[in-house]
């Protein structure tokens, strides 16, 4: 009987144990999306795994993402001379044909960054449409900065952070 208990405790156990050995296991830093400078029309969200760093943008509402670029980096976030973001030199941009309402993006630690670091700089710009979810018609468009405690110098408005990556084992 001792040996029949042990076996389904076990199974039971192994039952339990996530199946991928880096399934997202770090804390997630979250921030709001304010597009226009004060409309909040959803979050960016950011976290790791010993292998990749994971963003994730979401609009609220009906608001959808018609381009999107992102920073993710040890070095500062490109600006001009006069202190406004280039997010032509982001290095992760889309632009979609059909706007969606969600953004994911994986960094692979290794390949992207070159080593795991300690902070990485986060710039988040979309270009968003509202969408009157009776017609379809995309009856507004506004450009959205993820909310950070850094704002940029220049004359253009938006915002960026820092987050520290966790190392899980």
């Amino acid at each position: 009987m001792y040996w029949l208990r042990l076996i389904f405790f076990a199974i039971l156990a192994t039952s339990w144990v996530p199946v991928t050995a880096d399934a997202p296991s770090c804390v997630r830093q979250e921030t709001a999306l304010y597009a226009g400078r004060t409309i909040d029309a959803g979050t960016v969200s950011i976290w790791n795994s010993r292998l990749a760093i994971f963003l994730v943008t979401e609009p609220i509402a009906e608001w959808r993402i018609k381009e999107i670029q992102v920073y993710v980096g040890e070095d500062p976030i490109p600006v001009n001379r006069a202190g406004n973001p280039v997010v032509g030199k982001f290095p992760y941009k889309h632009e979609y044909e059909i706007p969606v309402p969600l953004y994911m993006l994986t960094i692979d630690i290794e390949a992207d960054l070159g080593s795991f670091v300690e902070i990485v700089n986060v710039a988040v710009h979309a270009d968003l449409v509202l969408i009157d979810e009776g017609t379809g018609e995309i009856v507004a468009e506004e450009g959205a900065w993820a909310f950070g405690p850094y704002e940029f110098e220049g004359s253009t408005w938006g915002w960026w952070f820092t987050y520290e990556p966790c190392s899980p084992r």
